[in-house]
């Protein structure tokens, strides 16, 4: 009896065995492609009747070459944009930190120190041999230096800045080209 529940037992797992094998999808061939006919190319529609009437003739008398010019004729075109304002507007205003006098005192001191350590050492360096990297590095320096001075009235934070990189900038120049 043993036997046969043993084999009983075998024969279920041979069975079972082979429905617990990953089963991959059937390949499905791609379908040929098939040839459509050139869609018909859509008929143009035909352009919006406009009704446009003839602009108003206008007879002025005839004067000498002193005589005024004709009055300009303005033509609204329907759809299109508003014609754009005359005057031109104001720019936008400039958004700054608020500064405390001290903290002003204090930038433009800094300011006017960085600058003029920049200056001397531009002059300095102005008299040395600069490889071309050296020459495109000194005028960038020129160039914080002239924006630096131009925008210490108006935005002192920014022209802080700009003095401060010409600062960095010619120390380590300085220093290279020594």
């Amino acid at each position: 009896m043993q036997r046969f529940a043993t084999t009983v037992l075998l024969l279920v797992i041979v069975l079972a065995a082979p429905s617990c094998k990953k089963k991959t999808p059937p390949r499905i061939p791609a379908p040929a492609p098939r040839a459509f006919p050139p869609a018909p190319a859509p008929a143009p529609a035909p352009p919006p009747e406009t009704k446009l009437e003839p602009p108003p003739v206008i007879e002025q008398p005839v004067a000498g070459p002193e005589a005024a010019p004709p009055p300009s004729v303005s033509v609204e075109v329907p759809g299109a944009p508003p014609p754009l304002p005359a005057k031109p507007l104001a720019p936008p205003p400039q958004l700054a930190p608020l500064l405390s006098a001290e903290e002003r005192s204090r930038y433009a001191v800094e300011t006017a120190a960085s600058l003029a350590r920049a200056r001397r050492r531009v002059a300095a360096i102005d008299q040395r041999k600069l490889s071309g990297d050296q020459e495109a590095r000194l005028n960038r320096i020129r160039t914080f230096i002239e924006q630096a001075s131009l925008l210490r009235n108006s935005d002192l934070v920014t022209a802080h800045g700009l003095a401060r990189r010409a600062d960095v900038l010619s120390r380590e120049l300085d220093e290279s080209t020594q």
